[in-house]
């Protein structure tokens, strides 16, 4: 007679353990606390991406707390080893403000338009000399349509074209890239000085910046300096005086 009682025990203790298999995942959204918004503005410079190349995303951020804070903003990477790859930048989140902030990452040489970047806030826990992460406070996923890394891009900061679209877009090659067997231009107008990043790595994604507007009102000594580097490091800066 005690057969059947010790089956219904073991039916109901199978019963349990299926149902917390099947409802934990679900309690955990990935978004985080959702003490921290997060939004991204830009996935590369005006929303150009090459595959093999650095990228910036720029992101930003409110934060929804009680208070003031230190928080880590990272953006995870792609690796085809099985890695995930991130950078970190540890900012201080004023309660109910906006703030943008620029992460690195390299797009793998294969990288698809398909595929996709999670952008994530910590809590800022210190350790030492430096902060770690505590709490997922907020998260985001962002794409972005990637040029092939043969295709060459041009920026053109300002609003007048002088005809360098006839070029682009996809369209057709410019003549070097004739020359040279090389994929098709893509052309980028009407970059605005406050969309440029605060390091080169952002610009990599640049075969050739036009600069179209006489003058450089709003640009930040970051992106100044930016530009520069990436000038030294083979950057091709086109300014029409």
């Amino acid at each position: 007679m005690k057969a059947p009682a010790t089956t219904w025990k073991a039916m109901l203790l199978i019963l349990v353990v299926a149902v917390l298999g099947t409802t934990a995942p679900a309690q955990d959204t990935g978004l985080g606390s959702g003490e921290v918004e997060v939004e991204v503005e830009s996935f590369g410079v005006a929303a150009r991406a090459r595959q093999g190349s650095m990228v910036g995303v720029r992101v930003r951020i409110r934060n929804l707390g009680s208070q003031n804070t230190e928080v880590i903003v990272r953006v995870e990477g792609v690796d085809r080893d099985g890695d995930t790859p991130f950078v970190d930048r540890t900012i201080n989140a004023n309660f109910n403000v906006w703030l943008g902030v620029w992460l690195y990452v390299r797009l793998p040489h294969d990288f698809e338009s398909s595929e996709r970047l999670s952008i994530s806030v910590y809590e800022a826990i210190e350790s030492g000399d430096r902060f770690r992460p505590g709490r997922l406070l907020g998260r985001q996923y962002t794409q972005a349509r990637v040029s092939s890394k043969t295709d060459e891009i041009w920026g053109i900061l300002g609003s007048r074209q002088y005809r360098l679209g006839d070029y682009g877009n996809g369209l057709q090659m410019a003549p070097t890239a004739r020359a040279f067997g090389q994929g098709r231009v893509d052309v980028a107008p009407n970059i605005r000085i406050n969309e440029l990043p605060d390091h080169w790595y952002g610009l990599q994604t640049f075969d050739m910046l036009c600069f179209a507007q006489q003058e450089a009102v709003g640009m930040r000594a970051e992106s100044a300096e930016a530009i520069k580097e990436w000038v030294r490091r083979g950057g091709h800066l086109v300014v029409v005086l």
